[in-house]
Order: structure tokens, then C-alpha cells, then sequence
């Protein structure tokens, strides 16, 4: 039985057994509504953590509710959460429905006009609670397997000459009959710059729907059977809930020994980032890395411990966690001290992949 079966079932109750006009088609022509899912580590707070599952799913959704003034009611097993968006005539606009059944991973699925969900969206992504998980190219790539072809694509690699002496730009956006070849070529000899953000092409069901795949976890689709979407949308979580599992397994700092005792913290191993070629103002990197401005909102102090090595420590300015760093010329290591640190880790993957290097050896970031 497939994880989001579940989902399935739920969408369809939502939507309602009117749309069901075809044997699992019931979205293959949504007049003119989209389908949207966003992938989002979620974050609870420490003083939930002993409560019963339904109980923090529920004080999650108040937090939420708090923060965003979007109002998600919880279904009774405590799995599932549903938003509802009405107009004035009473018609309903879009229709929401929440996955909880991951401890980390929320994903978030949106039926209605594209524009409003995308602002609904928008809107949520501005809680502390929920971080919108990031697609590497690797994980675009193989997304994009699931489709017929790329039908277009959108690449962002732009190098700072505060960082580098002679800093490499290469950006920009193409579709049409071009796309494919182009992609080949474009992988083949510019790997270390060319840096996938978005794919899109047609799903494989005969529906002729055309998917968009963001790299800020977000999926977009305009016609398709629901059954295939989903198959999709699986694709994406097994690769991001493996990719986070084995960081948590590998990487994380955790404490052994009895809680109510004496317990040791066990240090992991840091990940290492081999570059493709060398860092030339170190310095500068660092400062980038701990200012404090947008995208990043991280702030942090640095030293350095050699002419060639320097030391980071990061926090996290809306959620005050931490990550540490150490940047040579050709390699960065990264140390997590908790499971919370990840949404960091995943901002400082996509700072790297977007302005030092896209393509990197890191055997838990490929």
C-alpha cells in the first residue's frame, strides 16, 4: 500500500464526489483550478514534545493559526488537517489538506485557482513553524524522470567578486524545442555552474498536464489524474525523508545515557563539501555567512585558525539554531548539533549551490 493512499482518500473527500466524473480522473479537467503541493519541515516546540501525538499536531496548527491567520482544523486521528477558503457567494476557492503523518516532513496540498494558492502558500511559508524544504539539482533530476521530457528549465549560479577574483555568472531561463539538447550540453560542460531551480514537462498519464518542480520544494501542476500526482509527489518525499534520515543518522550530535542521569553528548562526524575549485577571499565568505541578511537571516561570529582555515558559528535568527562551520580553500565542513538545525542546513546547501559552487562532492548532500 502506497504512504500517501491515504492522502488519496482524503483529497477525494474533500473535493467531493461530483468531481468524479471519470474513473480516476477526477482532476483531469479541474476547470481551470491547479494542483500545488509544498514540501515543509515543520518545527515543534520543545515543551510539546512529551504531549500525545494529536496533542502537538494540535498545538502545532494553533501556532500556525497564531502566527499566519490561516486556520486548519485537525481531523480526529490527528493525521490530516483541512483548510477551507470561501467567497462571498459561499463557492469554495481553494481546498487544503495537510499531512501530518511525518514527525518532520509536512506536506501540503492546495486544490483551486493558482494565484490564490500560491498567495495562501506564500502566506503560511512566513511561520516560523513550517520551512519550505529545498530540492538540489540531483533531486530535480531525478524528479524529473517521472516526466515525458523537460519542456523548460530555469538555472541561478551568480558568484560574488567579494568571494571570488574573477566571480562566474550563469543565469537565466529557456523552453521550447531548444530545451533538450541544451540541457544535455549545458550538464555536460558547465556542471560546476550550472545550477537547476526549476524543471517542467509533461507528466507520462496521457493527460498532457505540464508539472513545474521548484527547488523551493514546491510542485505545480495544471491537469492531471489525481493517482499520478500523487505517485510523483511520493517520489519527492521518500528522496527528501531519506536525505534528512541519513543526515540525522550520520551527521547529528545526539545524547546516550539515561535523560534523568548521566548522559554524554556523542559528537558525529561533520559533512564534508569538496569543492571543485578553491575559495580565494575566505574572509569575505565568512562575513556573507553571518550579516545577517536576507535570504539567509543568519547572523554569527567568526576566527580564523589559520591563514587557510576559518571558523564559523551560525545561528538561525528567527529560530535561534545553530550550525558551525570550518571553510578551507576547497572544502567546507558542517557540524549539526540537532535535528531543528536542518532547515539551516538546507539554506546553507542552496547558498553554496547558488553562489560558490553548483556542483559539489558530499555524500549527504548529492
Amino acid at each position: 500500500m502506497s504512504f500517501f493512499n491515504p492522502l488519496y482518500d482524503r483529497i477525494q473527500q474533500l473535493i467531493g464526489v461530483k468531481q468524479n466524473f471519470e474513473e480516476d480522473f477526477s482532476f483531469l479537467r479541474p476547470s481551470g483550478n491547479d494542483h500545488l503541493v509544498q514540501f515543509c519541515f515543520r518545527m515543534i516546540s520543545s515543551e510539546y514534545l512529551e504531549l500525545s501525538q494529536y496533542d502537538q499536531q494540535h498545538f502545532f496548527l494553533l501556532d500556525l493559526l497564531e502566527e499566519t491567520g490561516i486556520e486548519y482544523q485537525l481531523d480526529v486521528n490527528g493525521e490530516f488537517a483541512i483548510f477551507t477558503e470561501k467567497n462571498k457567494k459561499g463557492v469554495k476557492t481553494i481546498q487544503s489538506v495537510m499531512d501530518l503523518r511525518n514527525e518532520s516532513i509536512a506536506v501540503i496540498y492546495y486544490f483551486g485557482v493558482a494565484k490564490p494558492c500560491l498567495q495562501l502558500n506564500s502566506q503560511l511559508m512566513q511561520s516560523l513553524r513550517l520551512t519550505a524544504c529545498y530540492l538540489n539539482p540531483s533531486t530535480l533530476k531525478t524528479v524529473s524522470q517521472s516526466l515525458s521530457g523537460i519542456r523548460s528549465f530555469q538555472y541561478y549560479f551568480e558568484q560574488s567578486s567579494l568571494i571570488f577574483k574573477e566571480p562566474v555568472v550563469m543565469k537565466g531561463s529557456l523552453k521550447g524545442d531548444i530545451v533538450p539538447d541544451a540541457y544535455q550540453i549545458y550538464c555536460q560542460q558547465f556542471s560546476n555552474w550550472f545550477n537547476i531551480i526549476q524543471l517542467s514537462g509533461h507528466t507520462t498519464d496521457g493527460s498532457q498536464g505540464v508539472m513545474t518542480i521548484d527547488a523551493n520544494g514546491k510542485l505545480q501542476i495544471d491537469i492531471c489524474r489525481l493517482s499520478s500526482f500523487l505517485k510523483i509527489i511520493e517520489k519527492v518525499f521518500s528522496l527528501l525523508n531519506d536525505k534528512y534520515h541519513f543526515i540525522l543518522d550520520k551527521y547529528v550530535n545526539s545524547w546516550q545515557g539515561d535523560p534523568h542521569k548521566n548522559s554524554i553528548m556523542v559528537c558525529s562526524c561533520p559533512i564534508q563539501v569538496e569543492l571543485p575549485y578553491a575559495i580565494e577571499f575566505l574572509e569575505n565568505l565568512s562575513k556573507t555567512l553571518t550579516v545577517g541578511k536576507k535570504p539567509l537571516n543568519l547572523m554569527g561570529l567568526y576566527e580564523r585558525i589559520s591563514p587557510k582555515l576559518w571558523k564559523i558559528f551560525i545561528t538561525e535568527l528567527n529560530t535561534a539554531n545553530q550550525i558551525d562551520l570550518e571553510i578551507s580553500t576547497q572544502q567546507i565542513l558542517i557540524f549539526i548539533h540537532c535535528k531543528w538545525s536542518l532547515p539551516m542546513l538546507d539554506k546553507i546547501e542552496s547558498f553554496l549551490r547558488n553562489n560558490i559552487a553548483a556542483n559539489f562532492e558530499s555524500l549527504a548532500l548529492n
